[in-house]
């Protein structure tokens, strides 16, 4: 990750400080004078490598390719800094930050460097990269414009990518054809018993929000590959 950054315009948003050190929280920005703004986010657990991997490759490409500058963009490659340096998936605490993004009631330093960062950006797309122990790849989707958005881009690459059927959420919300749908009902659920996701922050303002959960059974290249399509289908499409 250094090497790259090192060619960067990057800021460091937040140090998070422990007994054993402190880790900074890394932000790229690439400004390109639109007026909307885009988060992608990875790195939240420190045991997902092709997440952090795909973002930074996503660096290159946004600034590289001149069809994606109608938006300004925001990459964090490594929300969890320590975890990802000790290949744990929680922060030295023990505590799983994606549950920790309920405003007002956070408890880790790494949410909150991240909240106070964010909340002034107002993104029109939000895009949280992870990685999940299925065999599938998967989205979780909340709003319908969202679905509609990942089903299309699962209709055209069913024969590229593995799609996840099996894996439940909260014990019975089902991913169908790599979709978990998520309706706002279960968000304001979450929120009230401070569980909130990431992704969860976003959900009253902004209404392209997707958490992307690529297999860790498939080859990286394959893993890798997986959220950059998935990413810029998201970013070219016409409708947005």
């Amino acid at each position: 990750m250094g090497a790259v950054l090192a060619t960067r315009d990057y800021e460091i948003i937040g140090n998070v400080h422990y007994d054993d050190g402190d880790y900074p929280v890394y932000c790229v920005k690439i400004d390109n004078n639109a007026p909307d703004n885009v988060i992608i986010s990875s790195g939240v657990h420190g045991t997902e490598p092709a997440s952090v991997a795909a973002n930074l490759k996503l660096l290159q490409i946004l600034d590289s390719r001149g069809d994606l500058k109608s938006y300004n963009y925001y990459i964090i490659p490594v929300v969890n800094p320590w975890g990802w340096i000790k290949g744990v998936r929680y922060n030295y605490d023990g505590m799983e930050i994606n549950r920790d993004f309920s405003p007002g009631k956070v408890e880790t330093q790494e949410a909150q460097i991240l909240l106070d960062y964010i909340k002034d950006i107002n993104p029109v797309i939000a895009i949280d990269l992870h990685e999940s122990n299925t065999w599938g790849n998967y989205y979780f989707v909340y709003t319908r414009e969202m679905r509609a958005l990942m089903e299309e881009f699962i209709n055209e690459n069913e024969d590229n990518f593995p799609f996840e059927n099996d894996t439940r959420y909260m014990g019975y919300i089902r991913a169908r054809r790599g979709i978990i749908y998520l309706n706002r009902l279960i968000i304001v659920l979450g929120r009230r018993l401070d569980r909130s996701a990431f992704s969860n922050y976003f959900l009253y303002d902004t209404e392209y929000v997707t958490t992307i959960e690529s297999s860790k059974y498939g080859w990286m290249e394959d893993r890798i590959d997986f959220h950059i399509q998935s990413v810029l289908h998201i970013l070219t499409h016409e409708k947005l």
